[in-house]
């Protein structure tokens, strides 16, 4: 949260920070935050993979199939 409050929009840190609350559970802040940094850095394929195993956690299984899709597009 501090490297964001620095500079909230940098992609790699809203990723981990997406990563984190997903780990803690959080899945609803997880998506959020995921798709802040996909939104920030629309070619950022780790962003979009986080994406999907966010969507995926949530049930949210279309949703996650494109959001993969773009992160294998983008390597």
């Amino acid at each position: 949260d501090s490297a964001l409050g620095l500079a909230p929009d940098l992609a790699p840190a809203l990723n981990n920070r997406a990563n984190l609350l997903r780990l803690a559970g959080e899945l609803d802040a997880a998506l959020a935050g995921a798709i802040a940094a996909t939104d920030v850095a629309p070619r950022y394929a780790l962003a979009w993979n986080t994406r999907a195993g966010v969507e995926h956690a949530l049930g949210r299984y279309a949703d996650a199939v494109a959001s993969a899709d773009r992160a294998l597009g983008l390597q």
